[in-house]
Parts: C-alpha cells; structure tokens; sequence
C-alpha cells in the first residue's frame, strides 16, 4: 500500500467523504482494506474518524472484507482509544482466519508493519467479526446494574454513587450523574 504518513491530515482526514461523495466506491473500498491508510488515518485522528470512513461507502457497495474489517475495528475500539499501536495486533489476531484475497493483503501489509513493538499473533486468538461478539465496554467494578434502551442506542451503568450512559455507536460516554 501507499505511504499516507507523508500526506498532509487534510487529505488523509477527509479523502473517504470524497470518495464516497463523488461515488468512487472501487477506490473507497480499495482505501479501506489499505493498512498504511488504517494506521495513518488512526494516527491523525482516531478510531471513532476511523469508523466513520466506512460509513462513506453504502451497503450495497459494502463487500464481505471490507465488513469484516470495519467490525474488527470496531470489536477493537475500547484498546485502540488508548493505544493506537494496537491496530496492527489487533487485525491481524482478529482476521487471520479469513481467505479473501483482500483481507490476505492487509493482513501482510499489518504484518510487515515495523513503527514499534508489538505482538504479532500467527493464529486467530482475538473474537472474531463475525463472531457473536458485538462490542466491548470498559466498565468500572462500582457499576453494578446494567440496561440498553429500546432502541438499543444507549448503555446505562450505574452503582451506589454514580450513574453513567454510554453512545452503543462510538462507545463514547455521554452522561454522568453522580449521587
């Protein structure tokens, strides 16, 4: 894959919307399973940004590979807040299991990363995106109760001394009530 790190942030941050505004889906999708631009666009900004590239690209257009790395992400999002080095780890323990072409070539470019130390795993040992797994949730031992809204939208989390609600979408706190 190309080498985004020497690109300015303006191009990095908002080439998706362009993509996917002047319906380029081939080259959208092409962006998406690069891992030089995962890492480049996550470094930049961050994982919520990230996501939000896949979002550009309609369901139609959506293949297979380009899911399954979009939910790898996403089932990787809680480590990837607070370590982007993670990334490379991360997609390969999650998708080493998958044959799609697409998903072989990210999975070598994620391989011959070398921007710092990092475990890289030879088998699947992550859960996996199409697995059961949805998402993960760091939640504090004093939240004892939990509950989604109906619409399944929101988390609420609460204990003796707080009450905190939580975005399902980006995982992003919104609310905390104490007392």
């Amino acid at each position: 894959g190309r080498d985004w790190s020497e690109l300015d942030r303006y191009t990095v941050q908002y080439l998706p919307d362009h993509l996917g505004g002047a319906e380029k889906y081939d080259e959208l999708t092409a962006l998406l399973l690069d891992f030089n631009y995962l890492r480049a666009k996550l470094e930049l900004t961050d994982i919520n940004d990230l996501l939000d590239d896949f979002d550009y690209l309609p369901d139609s257009d959506r293949r297979e590979p380009v899911r399954l790395v979009e939910q790898a992400l996403n089932l990787s999002r809680t480590v990837l807040i607070d370590d982007k080095s993670q990334l490379a780890g991360h997609l390969v323990g999650r998708l080493r299991r998958f044959d799609a072409p697409e998903i072989k070539v990210l999975g070598a470019q994620a391989d011959g990363w070398r921007g710092g130390a990092w475990i890289r795993p030879c088998q699947p040992t992550l859960s996996s995106p199409d697995g059961p797994l949805l998402m993960s949730i760091l939640l504090n031992s004093n939240l004892t109760e939990v509950a989604i809204n109906r619409d399944g939208t929101r988390l609420i989390a609460g204990g003796e001394e707080v009450t905190k609600v939580w975005d399902l979408r980006t995982q992003e706190e919104l609310m905390r009530l104490k007392g």
